[in-house]
């Protein structure tokens, strides 16, 4: 059920996840796009929250128990530029295009806000680079309420 699942998708070498213990407020992260030496790369950067993890993944990341959030309990957005975002303000587009100029590095901000996010609850949150039909790349977050992860 899994499409990180290696074994199931030859072509994914490893599955990369974060946990994140976060607090209601908003934080950022950010996130190097690099394009190859001889030529120039366009992407599109894609956040989205959702989504489950099975319990061995879950069990190995020191959360065994936790149960994923009812609906959405998480916001993400991108931006180009670093900044603040208030609490209650817009958190930025789920989607941006991307152009990196051959050789070189861009970034890209993830803003992620989890008001809604309750003690023993995860929310899956993914990252991904794509080109085209093709994911080139990403990452994945593990949101838990600040305070929860196992000692």
């Amino acid at each position: 059920p899994d499409a990180f699942d290696p074994v199931t998708y030859r072509q994914v070498a490893q599955k990369n996840l974060t946990v994140l213990a976060v607090a209601p407020r908003m934080l950022t992260l950010p996130v190097t796009i690099s394009a190859p030496r001889r030529i120039d790369k366009s992407v599109v950067v894609v956040a989205a929250a959702g989504g489950m993890l099975d319990p061995l993944s879950l069990e190995r990341l020191g959360l065994k128990g936790f149960k994923p959030a009812d609906g959405a309990a998480a916001e993400v957005g991108l931006a180009l530029q670093p900044r603040c975002v208030e609490p209650n303000g817009p958190i930025g587009p789920a989607k941006l295009e991307l152009k990196v100029p051959r050789g070189t590095s861009a970034g890209v901000h993830v803003a992620v806000r989890a008001p809604a996010l309750r003690k023993g609850t995860y929310q899956l949150v993914t990252v991904s680079e794509r080109s085209g039909d093709y994911v080139l790349g990403g990452l994945g977050l593990v949101l838990i309420a600040s305070g929860e992860a196992e000692k």
